[in-house]
């Protein structure tokens, strides 16, 4: 909450450029958008072979993602309410608030770099970049039916992002990024979807 959403852009936009070269999607969706997700380990990438709990290795995720923002902010340690009852915090409560922070702050990354001047020659190395950003809002966005994976396909320049429903594939085409069935039509422009 001590981040706000500005400064919470920055952190998720450093996370995000970290990830990208890791392939860790899932990883970034449990520390940002859905962090109550806590017994699906589907999301828990195949990378993180620490001979530890998967209930573990999500506490690591939190504890990484509370140290970003207390690095970025120049705190040592978060302000924390002595009296407060741990014990009795409703995690998806918590969850929501941490989505009422990240979902605003990814809005507006997303709305930065759609505002960006239109390149005549499509930038591979933004595809995934922009991939994880349109996932992770969408998981703030409908916290049940959360992203769990993205497929990129850098040649069509397209990516397919799924949740336990259905797929939605996303791509950029003359400067603009829209949603596209699986035949190529457009569907929906994604600046409309970012309401």
């Amino acid at each position: 909450m001590e981040a706000g959403t500005n400064r919470m852009e920055g952190i998720i936009e450093e996370m995000v450029n970290e990830a990208n070269h890791c392939n860790i999607f899932g990883k970034l969706n449990l520390m940002i958008a859905v962090p109550d997700k806590l017994y699906n380990p589907i999301c828990i990438p195949v990378s993180d072979l620490r001979p530890i709990s998967n209930m573990d290795k999500l506490l690591d995720y939190q504890d990484f993602m509370g140290w970003k923002i207390r690095r970025a902010l120049g705190m040592r340690y978060p302000n924390i309410n002595r009296n407060q009852d741990y014990r009795s915090l409703d995690l998806r409560a918590l969850a929501q608030d941490r989505r009422n922070l990240t979902g605003p702050a990814l809005k507006n990354i997303i709305n930065r770099v759609l505002d960006e001047p239109v390149q005549d020659i499509p930038d591979d190395d933004d595809l995934p970049m922009m991939c994880y950003l349109i996932g992770l809002y969408m998981s703030t966005k409908f916290p049940t039916s959360y992203i769990r994976k993205i497929q990129i396909d850098a040649i069509s320049h397209t990516c397919t992002l799924s949740n336990a429903y259905s797929d939605k594939i996303y791509t950029k085409n003359g400067g603009s990024w829209r949603q596209i069935n699986e035949n190529g039509t457009v569907t929906q422009l994604l600046k409309d979807q970012l309401v």
